[in-house]
């Protein structure tokens, strides 16, 4: 017994080791990315001013191509995109290739940059923090430049419907799902891009948030996430005019906006038309939806979760089947959130899979009734 608890405490200390090492990395990954797009900061020319750094200084570019395959119906549940941004070596137009963990943050924080700036082009624009309390003022002042870097279309303050997208913990920022899928697919299953077009097309407005910018906080990343999104609800999503509200939340932030509904309820009831979640953590020692009936009927009638599954894509699940999760997000077997297989087992793709189905149960919702 005295053994096993041993090796417990090693096998803990060891993978506390190892996340100090790489947040270690990332954070001076980060400085370096800093320092490159300072004014006085990043390449010397050779006038002796300094320049910013970009993709191309690292050799790789995001280049658009056509999908060879003719895109599904408008039945399907498959992902109707029709071009690939991709990342490829602008030498010879290969894919990437990992050079060591250094590298990979460095060209990391440049593609995070390159989604946010395209996103920027297509027409939405940064909220700055202290103008739109997205932190309780302490944590605010705490993180400075590392604060949440939120989007927003022209239209949210105004629109009839309006989408808010929460992000995962950990290395992503706004308008990403993955770093990995950025790099080694495409932006259109790594980031927001695709989501954002469905958006366009039914005139709702958007607010994607930044939970994961309180990574360097202290404070753990489920806490500071659910800050977050709760001041986000009190300053952004409650004094906007929209009469539904859909939120969409990829992993930790499933958890982030459940804990909204539980600290917002009469707001959220009256407002929110829905909840996708995207292979989201749901459930735990927390979750006290499995005993308040309003709870339950409010998630069993507007929550989904599309999660990885080797199911056909759509095919509603059971909690037993639930395989891929059952080690973050156990499930009672009364839980009254829907599971959806993605039709995938690769966590990178489970967004881009989810995405028809979930404007589709978005506007069924939609079509249903008005919520404010």
């Amino acid at each position: 017994m005295q053994w096993a608890a041993a090796a417990a405490a090693a096998s803990c200390l060891a993978a506390a080791e190892e996340w100090i090492h790489r947040r270690a990395i990332r954070r001076r990954m980060a400085n370096l990315y800093a320092l490159s797009q300072h004014p006085v900061g990043g390449s010397p020319s050779k006038a002796g001013e300094f320049v910013r750094l970009t993709l191309q200084d690292l050799g790789y570019e995001y280049r658009t191509y056509a999908n060879s395959h003719p895109p599904p119906d408008g039945t399907s549940d498959l992902p109707r995109v029709l071009f690939s941004t991709r990342l490829i070596a602008v030498d010879d137009g290969s894919g990437f290739t990992f050079q060591g963990e250094e590298h990979y943050e460095v060209l990391a924080s440049f593609v995070r940059e390159h989604v946010f700036n395209l996103l920027l082009r297509r027409g939405m624009r940064q909220l700055k923090n202290e103008q739109c309390g997205l932190l309780l003022p302490d944590r605010q002042k705490r993180l400075g430049a590392l604060a949440p870097k939120v989007l927003v279309t022209d239209d949210y303050e105004t629109a009839e419907t309006l989408v808010v997208i929460v992000h995962k913990s950990g290395t992503v920022r706004t308008g990403q799902w993955s770093r990995r899928a950025c790099i080694c697919c495409s932006l259109e299953e790594g980031s927001v891009v695709a989501y954002m077009e469905r958006i366009k097309e039914r005139k709702w407005a958007a607010i994607l948030l930044d939970p994961a910018s309180c990574d360097d906080d202290p404070m753990p990343d489920e806490v500071a996430s659910s800050e977050h999104v709760l001041c986000s609800w009190d300053h952004l999503i409650e004094r906007a005019e929209a009469k539904r509200v859909f939120f969409i939340a990829h992993e930790l932030g499933g958890k982030s906006v459940l804990t909204l509904l539980q600290q917002r309820l009469d707001g959220m009831m009256k407002r929110c038309a829905g909840i996708a979640l995207v292979d989201g953590m749901h459930a735990g020692t927390w979750y006290p939806f499995n005993v308040k009936a309003e709870y339950r009927l409010f998630l069993n009638e507007r929550c989904r979760n599309w999660i990885r599954s080797e199911k056909s894509l759509g095919e509603h699940l059971s909690q037993d089947e639930d395989t891929f999760g059952r080690a973050v997000r156990p499930l009672s077997a009364d839980d009254p959130i829907t599971l959806i297989s993605s039709g995938t087992v690769d966590r990178q793709r489970v967004a881009i899979m989810a995405m028809e189905g979930i404007f589709k149960f978005f506007d069924q919702l939609h079509d249903k009734r008005v919520y404010a």
